[in-house]
């Protein structure tokens, strides 16, 4: 048993569906119904049963995620109680990040913050988009951070600021043969190339996968993955190529191991700030204020001077 398998079925608990859940998630179904799976084997009863309308939670499922939901709100509180206690930091800001975003955005805000707030204890979490705003709804985060297809569910308190427009690009290996092109690359030139993306029913899978189709267009889809990270290594073991936010690999750019070019059309997405509507207090005001500054001066161009 895992913090990974607790969330995922707390997920399927509040969607009521593996394909709601596994969308907000931004991975498979299968690959959330496997992980539920081996969690109701370990236990030794099941969490949900599968009807024709859909799914129940069992009565001992019931029991069980309930004591799940508060032993990761527990971990949380207790995080953020050991933040508090170290010694030598004045206060402390939290956020919370969708998972595709955490590899090319937390370096930003950290930076920034570390020659800026030195005394101020920063701490991330990545977790789906719902719960997100439900903890920065609750306070129990500060401020979070979606793309434009999780953003906005009904949460009264929150208001969301677009930060910046996130251009799409295509990735490859260096040696690939449209590595050295110099302008946008058609997608009409890549529907025969091996292409590695997300599941294509849900998050950048189906916005990737929904470029393609729009033009009438069938990708070659030789793999799926559930992280931008699992994708970068499969495109550097040279299964393939594949479309991601144009920052969403900006170390293995710098270090020769990845390219990234423009695409045609250019497709982009939204980077949403989330936060509550109400003040805060100058503190928590203070470090939105500067988080807000730091990304909009950010040089958010397809290609930035740090890819090529």
């Amino acid at each position: 048993m895992n913090d990974r398998q607790l969330r995922y079925a707390l997920a399927v608990r509040d969607e009521l569906s593996f394909s709601r859940a596994a969308e907000n998630l931004l991975i498979s179904q299968p690959s959330i119904s496997e992980q539920v799976g081996a969690l109701e084997q370990e236990l030794g009863f099941p969490l949900f049963r599968r009807t024709g309308r859909g799914i129940k939670i069992t009565e001992p499922g019931q029991v069980f995620l309930n004591q799940a939901q508060e032993v990761m709100d527990g971990l949380l509180s207790l995080t953020n109680l050991a933040r508090r206690l170290r010694p030598g930091l004045t206060s402390s800001f939290s956020m919370g990040m969708s998972t595709s975003l955490v590899n090319f955005l937390f370096p930003l805000i950290a930076e920034a913050f570390a020659s800026d707030f030195p005394n101020v204890q920063l701490s991330v979490m990545s977790a789906i988009a719902p719960q997100i705003q439900s903890l920065v709804a609750q306070a129990d985060l500060d401020v979070g951070f979606t793309v434009e297809f999780s953003a906005k569910s009904g949460h009264p308190t929150l208001t969301w600021e677009e930060i910046a427009m996130v251009d799409m690009a295509l990735f490859m290996r260096p040696n690939h043969p449209l590595a050295g092109e110099k302008i946008p690359i058609d997608l009409t030139k890549i529907t025969d190339e091996p292409l590695i993306m997300h599941n294509p029913s849900i998050g950048y899978g189906l916005l990737i996968h929904s470029m393609f189709t729009s033009r009438g267009l069938k990708p070659n889809i030789v793999a799926t993955a559930d992280s931008p990270t699992a994708i970068k290594t499969m495109i550097q073991s040279g299964m393939g190529i594949a479309i991601l936010p144009a920052l969403a690999a900006r170390g293995e750019i710098s270090l020769g191991q990845l390219v990234h070019l423009p695409i045609h059309p250019k497709r982009t997405v939204s980077l949403c700030l989330i936060r509550q509507t109400k003040g805060r207090g100058s503190h928590i005001e203070t470090c939105i204020a500067h988080i807000r500054d730091t990304l909009r001066k950010y040089d958010w161009s397809p290609l930035c001077q740090d890819g090529q």
